[in-house]
């Protein structure tokens, strides 16, 4: 496994099990979590998340809002720069699809749906 050294306010340990619980959620092998770990690591920006849910369902936003460990506020604050999602996101309507706009156009993101 490479070595990750400590990242934000996470111990190596923390932030490789964290690279672990990503896998999982993206239905992958822990075998991807050096992979993981290493892409997070070179990014040198948060990486830019566009969150899309279809056919009205919210489960999966739901769930992540009330995650425990890691805390929503450290992953939204210190992880990722979640860009769009129109279930936790401010802007509503126009305002909401402005923005989606402008996050696609700006290109690097991840898109969960």
């Amino acid at each position: 496994m490479a070595r990750v050294p400590k990242t934000g306010n996470y111990s190596r340990r923390e932030f490789l099990h964290l690279c672990g619980e990503l896998a999982a959620l993206l239905g992958l092998s822990r075998l991807y979590v050096p992979e993981i770990a290493l892409a997070i690591e070179k990014a040198s920006k948060k990486p830019s998340v566009i969150w899309l849910n279809f056919a009205a369902c919210t489960g999966c936003t739901e769930s992540f809002v009330k995650s425990e460990s890691p805390p929503i506020a450290d992953i939204i604050l210190d992880v990722i720069s979640l860009d769009f999602n129109e279930t936790i996101m401010a802007p509503a309507g126009r305002n909401a699809e402005d923005v989606l706009d402008e996050a696609v156009k700006r290109g690097g993101y991840v898109c969960v749906v």
